[in-house]
């Protein structure tokens, strides 16, 4: 219903059909130009705007966004809407999709997200919303190619064994807590800097006095090699700096020669390179017998990395293992350069070889199966199986 208060707008050079207005609807309607022949535009457009004023806009938390909506195919024949020919494409694609011209409007504009999928993530078999959050269920295939060197990179006594690293990926059996963290946390680590060039210089200077020993990168994977066997593609210390009273140990890393491949937020075998110190610190001690206690890196309570772990850099990893409440030993890595920290790996656990070779003989024993005996195969089945059966 057209009333005093309604609004006409022409839009063209000249206000042509605005006096057919208002002789038609009466004199009472505003009637606004767009433009009129000799006169700036600039000022026409003005006036008008002017005139369309309905309230103050609030000075404040204005965005300034663009809420205009483009006109799609032809808007003079169809309003919008997808031609006919267009329209039978896209219902052979989907034909879920409603007809609506605000619909199409509105699903062309949608971004579709990535897929969850990398070398660590291979299908996702479930997703579901349940009252405790959002639950996925992934599967990964050990076989793949551009897995199986993180399955099989690492042989313990003649079991190949995965990494924790790859689990770093996706977390470990589905069951992990996320933390966003902000540039404020890698400044407070950034605190113990000092202390780790510290520990470096004098792990250093203590060279010449024989309270540190030096290896070289080949020689510190040739002690551990009576426990386990590292695959050549996965060769990453340049060297270590031990003392062996204080369980303490520095190594520098790099991976400019290690093979990388798949795809991966972060390459397992980069995190693994960082914290391969912590079972040499226990296999190298002199007070370890590496024919019943040797030990083997296990897992960890928290990762934390500040910047993304590149080919070109040298990195330096610092551990000091104590004993843990239940008799394992425990350790912290923290990853830094000559000028900041990188990352952060606490609570590092070290697992006896007693237990971990208990545990890879149980596991690679075959399943037994219970055998039923004569008369249990003869017995007559229950109204239930029946029931099943047919």
């Amino acid at each position: 219903m057209l009333t005093k208060a309604s609004f006409a707008i022409e839009f063209g050079p000249h206000p042509v059909v605005s006096g057919m207005i208002r002789a038609t609807l009466g004199f009472d309607i505003t009637v606004l130009p767009t433009f009129r022949r000799n006169t700036d535009p600039w000022e026409v457009l003005t006036k008008s705007l002017c005139s369309l004023k309905v309230i103050d806009l609030p000075a404040y938390n204005w965005d300034l966004k663009s809420f205009w909506i483009p006109d799609r195919n032809d808007w003079t024949l169809t309003k919008g809407d997808i031609p006919v020919h267009q329209c039978r494409v896209a219902a052979e694609l989907d034909k879920s999709i409603p007809s609506t011209s605000s619909f199409n409007i509105a699903q062309s504009a949608i971004v579709e997200t990535p897929k969850l999928k990398s070398s660590a993530i291979h299908e996702v078999l479930e997703e579901r919303i349940t009252s405790n959050g959002y639950e996925v269920v992934t599967e990964c295939d050990v076989n793949r190619a551009d897995v199986r060197p993180f399955i099989r990179g690492h042989t313990v006594d003649g079991f190949s064994l995965c990494t924790p690293e790859r689990g770093s990926e996706i977390g470990q059996l589905s069951t992990f807590s996320m933390k966003f963290i902000n540039k404020s946390d890698s400044q407070d680590f950034s605190q113990k800097l000092p202390n780790m060039l510290e520990h470096l210089e004098r792990m250093r200077r203590q060279l010449t006095e024989g309270k540190t020993c030096r290896f070289s990168g080949p020689m510190a994977y040739g002690l551990v090699s009576a426990l386990a066997e590292f695959s050549l593609d996965h060769y990453c210390v340049d060297e270590a700096l031990y003392d062996n009273e204080l369980y303490e140990c520095i190594q520098v890393v790099s991976f400019g020669q290690m093979k990388k491949g798949g795809i991966f937020h972060i390459n397992p075998g980069l995190i693994d390179g960082l914290t391969q110190l912590g079972g040499f610190t226990m296999n190298a001690n002199d007070k370890t017998k590496l024919d019943t206690t040797v030990l083997a890196n296990h897992d960890w309570k928290n990762l934390q990395l500040f910047e993304a772990i590149g080919d070109g850099c040298q990195y330096f990893a610092h551990v000091r293992m104590t004993p843990g409440d239940k008799v394992l030993w425990e350790g912290d890595v923290t990853i830094f350069t000559d000028d900041r920290i990188v990352g952060l790996v606490e609570g590092i656990q070290e697992v006896p070889r007693r237990l971990l070779k208990f545990i890879l003989t149980q596991a690679a024993k075959p399943p037994k199966f219970k055998t039923k005996s004569a008369k249990e195969t003869r017995s007559i089945p229950s109204r239930r199986e029946e029931e099943l059966l047919i």
